[in-house]
């Protein structure tokens, strides 16, 4: 009967043909393309077919079980003390730095034109300054490559000879669990003259490019402009380094980009240590457009401070949709050497869906020690439009500090952080609606706090690219509700509670450890009674972003008593990810899970904001030493000694420096699965501000990277743009986890196959180490 009044707005996302595992949220369910499928289903054609009847009730049972699974999704109602106020802060936009020590030429080749000698007449030609006088690189990469035919000439106007001589064929990876991506060719020239040197493509046979253009004009998918990428790269230490204007990434907002020039981190003054004559942004917008918007150090037009070595450029946000962005900087180094540098980042411009109102509301009662905490907000869309999307159309991501009034001083103190994922309750006025959060009354035990309170450093999050949508720093005033609504002055419920705890003494004390309850809220009685009619636990692998097959099961031997996650070619963002693996586990009591690349973000979502078998392994899994194992054990065994929830491996938790330039290889090869801002360098640092110390604490992660220098690199493609050293697709630098605990890094164990090295995922000794540590149950 509970699944009777969601089942309404759920039935019609349910189609004909589609079966009912699809509406229950399994691996490959997608709720839009459900939507856009019924559209093309029209009543007309559904009376016209003796299966009429037939496909009401099955849409009807369909949409009884996506309402009933949708029930299942129970919210954590996440704290912690002041402590870890400036761990969930919304970070500064430099904290998700690019560096880069090569720049990216986008390649439009001329057509061939009647008449004119293919080999007199360039297609494309680029200079390309080189400062290293150990190795330079290029990397080109275009699906004309077959057509194609490259000349280089030195600075000293000659062409150099057999340049195929120089050349390997590698990849650009778009996939984690396999080098599979972009096909490329790497020239490499040891000890070159540093200087301009000149690239130039030319065709090779124009009935090719004819033919081509003709396909597609016979309705094959139009070729983007974009119809190559030349990546150069140089083997010194100087680097661009580029963060984004702003992470209030919605319509209207100026975005853009901050860059400067430095070594191993240390900036370099403009005119003293470089000089930069060019600096430019250039944006590929939503819709296709290109927009150049030149830099500049003059304290104007988005520029912080005028003379401080950093270049700025701004644009207004004027439609949603994914942005590509690229910092371009040239000029001379302190030696006069020539230089050229690029980043490329990707980012996801959202509509401002609401705001907050500055009102807040509190109702204690006796009977609890939970404090409903109601912050208000104004929908952009009505409660018509809302309820017509469903319940997702509410989700946001929610985070505020509380303070309260010393009960001693009557001063201000900080009590503690209510946060977690949270649907917008419609209130009786048309859009408006507030976000519900929870503080346990031993919070403001352990801070001799009463009211009033106040909130401060308020930011609302939407689910899919964490983008914070509203922030307020405050001070919101929270309004105690009146007696007649049944509420009590919390300073009441705090001393009733005190009381009638079984231990007074020790309850809220200051020293005391934070219960599971204080920092996540009360378990479900369902989420209670399932891990009690359960027995034993499973250990669930997950693999990572846009992978054929789950990587751990090619090595299944390895692990015991195990599940295989699969999201076949998959793209979603950590939410998502997390909600399919929850239904991927449906019905199993207890599991612990190992994720792979964003496999391992995915997890530490699940775990950090929504009720599992995860948490009902027992015990603290951060309290235990972990003790390796050498071999496989028993899953009996493995529960017993295990002290682990999640680990992972190779998971880029800060983010990932290719993110940018494999969304435009995606795009141009037409291969991969599309950009995933989680996984950028400025998603992941959003994502980072919402998972607790709590859920750090849980995790487990190991790293690999190849053993040297550029010979012995993962994958010479991606190794080019990548920060070094790393496993061919994540930086280590950028795998570890503030607060997680270190598993280790080893050498000569790469990323995905078809690498240098051996995948990572397949190694026995830490397999079983993972296997053996895994607490299950």
């Amino acid at each position: 009967s509970k699944c009777v009044t969601p089942m309404i707005s759920h039935t019609f996302s349910c189609v004909l043909f589609f079966s009912c595992s699809d509406c229950r949220g399994g691996a490959h369910f997608n709720e839009h393309t459900l939507r856009s499928k019924k559209r093309h289903i029209t009543a007309m054609q559904l009376r016209s077919s003796l299966l009429w009847w037939a496909t009401v009730a099955l849409v009807v049972i369909c949409g009884i079980i996506k309402a009933c699974d949708a029930l299942n999704i129970q919210r954590k109602k996440l704290a912690g003390p002041p402590s870890e106020f400036s761990m969930h802060r919304i970070p500064e936009t430099s904290n998700g730095v690019e560096s880069e020590r090569s720049v990216e030429f986008i390649m439009e080749f001329a057509d061939p034109q009647p008449g004119v000698d293919l080999a007199a007449a360039p297609a494309w030609r680029q200079n390309v300054a080189v400062d290293s006088e150990t190795r330079f690189s290029l990397f080109f990469l275009s699906p004309h490559a077959h057509n194609l035919r490259l000349e280089l000439r030195r600075p000293d106007g000659h062409y150099v000879k057999d340049l195929a001589a120089h050349g390997r064929a590698t990849t650009f990876p778009l996939h984690s669990s396999s080098a599979a991506g972009a096909p490329g060719t790497v020239f490499v020239f040891d000890r070159p003259p540093t200087g301009m040197w000149l690239v130039e493509a030319y065709w090779r046979e124009a009935a090719l490019v004819a033919s081509a253009a003709a396909s597609t004009a016979g309705g094959r998918a139009a070729q983007p402009k974009e119809q190559g990428i030349l990546i150069a790269y140089s083997a010194v230490d100087l680097e661009v380094e580029a963060y984004l204007h702003t992470y209030g990434l919605v319509r209207g907002a100026r975005v853009g980009l901050h860059a400067r020039m430095a070594r191993e981190g240390a900036l370099l003054r403009q005119g003293r240590d470089v000089f930069v004559s060019e600096a430019n942004m250039e944006v590929e917008m939503p819709d296709g457009r290109d927009v150049d918007v030149p830099m500049n150090d003059a304290g104007e037009l988005g520029d912080a401070a005028a003379g401080d070595s950093t270049f700025s450029a701004t644009l207004t946000a004027s439609e949603t949709g994914t942005y590509l962005a690229r910092a371009v900087l040239a000029g001379t180094d302190d030696a006069g050497r020539p230089f050229q540098r690029s980043t490329q980042h990707v980012f996801v411009v959202v509509d401002d869906s609401l705001a907050l109102t500055g009102v807040a509301t509190a109702g204690a009662h006796k009977g609890t020690d939970r404090i409903p905490l109601d912050v208000g907000v104004r929908l952009k869309r009505s409660h018509a439009e809302l309820h017509a999307l469903g319940e997702e159309a509410r989700e946001y991501r929610v985070y505020a500090e509380v303070e309260g009034t010393s009960t001693t001083t009557a001063r201000s103190v900080s009590v503690a952080w209510v946060g977690g994922v949270v649907v917008a309750e419609l209130q009786a006025t048309d859009h408006l609606a507030s976000l519900r959060l929870e503080l346990d009354a031993q919070w403001l035990a352990r801070a001799g706090a009463a009211e009033p309170l106040t909130l401060r450093n308020v930011w609302v999050q939407e689910l899919t690219h964490s983008v914070p949508v509203a922030q307020h720093a405050g001070p919101i005033p929270v309004a105690v509700q009146a007696a007649g609504t049944g509420a009590e002055p919390i300073s009441a419920v705090v001393e009733h509670r005190r009381r009638v705890a079984a231990d007074p003494a020790r309850w809220g004390a200051a020293d005391a450890e934070p219960t599971t309850v204080m920092l996540m809220g009360e378990r479900p009685a369902e989420s209670e009674s399932e891990a009690a009619a359960g027995a034993g636990g499973k250990l669930i692998l997950v693999h990572g972003y846009c992978s054929s097959e789950n990587p751990f099961e090619q090595v299944k031997e390895q692990f015991t008593d195990a599940m295989f996650f699969l999201n076949k070619d998959g793209n979603v963002s950590n939410d998502h990810f997390a909600r399919l693996l929850l239904a991927f586990a449906e019905g199993v009591p207890s599991y612990a899970l190992i994720g792979h690349s964003q496999g391992g973000m995915a997890i530490a979502t699940l775990f950090n904001y929504y009720w599992s078998g995860a948490d009902h392994v027992g015990g603290d899994a951060a309290a235990a030493a972990a003790t390796p194992s050498e071999s496989p054990m028993t899953a009996a065994a493995a529960a017993a000694a295990g002290t682990r929830i999640l680990q992972s491996v190779g998971t880029p938790y800060q983010g990932n420096s290719i993110a940018g330039t494999a969304a435009g290889l995606g795009k141009l090869f037409g291969v991969g699965c599309g950009s995933n801002t989680d996984l950028t360098r400025d998603g992941a640092q959003l994502w980072a501000a919402g998972i607790t110390a709590h859920t750090r604490a849980q995790i487990t992660y190991f790293r690999t990277k190849y053993p040297g220098d550029f010979g012995q690199w993962c994958q010479f493609g991606s190794g080019l743009v990548m920060k070094k050293p790393n496993d061919g697709v994540a930086e280590l630098a950028y795998t570890s986890f503030e607060g997680a605990t270190d598993g280790g890094v080893k050498d000569k164990w790469c990323h995905s196959e078809g690498m240098r090295y051996t995948n990572q995922c397949r190694d026995p000794e830490r397999n079983a180490e993972m296997n053996a540590q895994a607490k299950r149950g």
